[in-house]
C-alpha cells in the first residue's frame, strides 16, 4: 500500500528568513531575491528549507545534496528518484509539504470573505454547485473550500500548475473519488484511482491530498 506523509509548519514559527539561505542555491537565491513581497520572500525561503530538510530525512541524505530538476510545467522532481514524489503548499502564513511513494498534489486555502456563488459557477460543476447554494452560510464556507483544495490537489497531482488543459467545473470530487465531466483517454494519468484527503492545516485553513493511488495511507503532522 501506498503511504503518504503531510508535514504542516507556520513561518511565523520558524526563525528569521536570513535563516533559509544556506539551504538555496544559486538559481533559488535569486528568486528569493526576486521577491518584493516580504511574505512571499519568507513563504519561498522556509518552503525550500523544509523540503530540503524534510526530503534528505526521508533519502537519508544531507539538505545541501537535494538538487531539484523541473517539470515542462515547473513542478519540482528528484531525478532517478522514481518512488519519492513530493509537493508543497503555501498559503498565508502556512506551509503543507506532502512526501509520497505515488504522484500527489497537496493545496491548501486560507478563508476569506467570498461569494461563494459567484465565485463557484466557474470552478463547481452543476451538482457541485447546487449543494453549496442549498445550505447555509457557516457550512457553505467549509464546503466551498473543500470542493476548491481537493480540485487544485488533483490538477497539481497530474503535474499542472496555473495551466490546466479543462475547466475545473469538468472535474467532480465530492466524495472519496474524482470524476470527471469529458471523455477520459484509456491509460492516461486520469485513468486511474485515486486517494482524496481533506484535512485543516491550522484554524481558518481548509487543506486536500489527493494521491494517484486506489489505496494509500496518508499521515498528517506538524513541523518546525
Amino acid at each position: 500500500m501506498d503511504q503518504t506523509q503531510l508535514f504542516i509548519s507556520n513561518i511565523n514559527h520558524l526563525g528569521t528568513v536570513d535563516s533559509t539561505l544556506p539551504y538555496l542555491d544559486d538559481e533559488e537565491k535569486q528568486r528569493f531575491s526576486g521577491f518584493e513581497d516580504d511574505k512571499a520572500r519568507a513563504l519561498f525561503g522556509h518552503g525550500r528549507r523544509m523540503m530540503k530538510i524534510l526530503l534528505a530525512s526521508h533519502l537519508n541524505r544531507e539538505p545541501k545534496d537535494i538538487k531539484f530538476s523541473y517539470s515542462s510545467h515547473g513542478k519540482p522532481f528528484l531525478p532517478q528518484q522514481i518512488r519519492t514524489h513530493f509537493n508543497l503548499a503555501r498559503k498565508g502564513s502556512v506551509l503543507c509539504f506532502g512526501i509520497s511513494t505515488a504522484p500527489l498534489g497537496v493545496d491548501i486555502e486560507m478563508h476569506k470573505p467570498i461569494r461563494f456563488l459567484e465565485a463557484g459557477k466557474s470552478v463547481f460543476n452543476p451538482s457541485e454547485f447546487a449543494k453549496i447554494e442549498q445550505i447555509g452560510e457557516i457550512e457553505r464556507s467549509e464546503l466551498f473550500y473543500t470542493y476548491w483544495t481537493r480540485k487544485e490537489a488533483f490538477i497539481k497531482c497530474q503535474g499542472y500548475g496555473y495551466f490546466f488543459p479543462i475547466p475545473l467545473s469538468q472535474v467532480d470530487i465530492r466524495g472519496d473519488a474524482v470524476a470527471m465531466d469529458i471523455p477520459i483517454p484509456k491509460g492516461s494519468q486520469w485513468d486511474y484511482p485515486h486517494t482524496i484527503h481533506s484535512f485543516t492545516p491550522q484554524p481558518g485553513y481548509s487543506g486536500a491530498a489527493v494521491v494517484r493511488a486506489p489505496s494509500c495511507v496518508i499521515e498528517v503532522e506538524a513541523w518546525s
